[in-house]
């Protein structure tokens, strides 16, 4: 079981430099990191990629669903 740091972000940071920052946090702490940006909830592990992170911040706000949770790291490639 690895351990979640909630983190805030300042107002007019950048997806992109936050996202970095926060997987750069979960290596350094061998955690995950968990934050809030325009109203969806990211998750940051140590092994994830900032740009994909980025991306998927930026497709699920301009979405409608009731959850909006995104994540790191590319889900496996025989994940249905």
């Amino acid at each position: 079981m690895r351990l979640t740091v909630k983190a805030e972000v300042y107002a007019g940071a950048e997806i992109l430099t936050t996202a970095t920052a926060a997987i750069e946090l979960a290596k350094r702490l061998d955690a995950n990191v968990e934050f809030d940006f325009n109203g969806v909830k990211c998750h940051a592990s140590p092994d994830g990629n900032p740009e994909w992170l980025a991306q998927n911040q930026q497709n699920c706000q301009g979405e409608n669903p009731k959850f909006k949770f995104v994540v790191s790291t590319r889900p496996p490639a025989d994940a249905p």
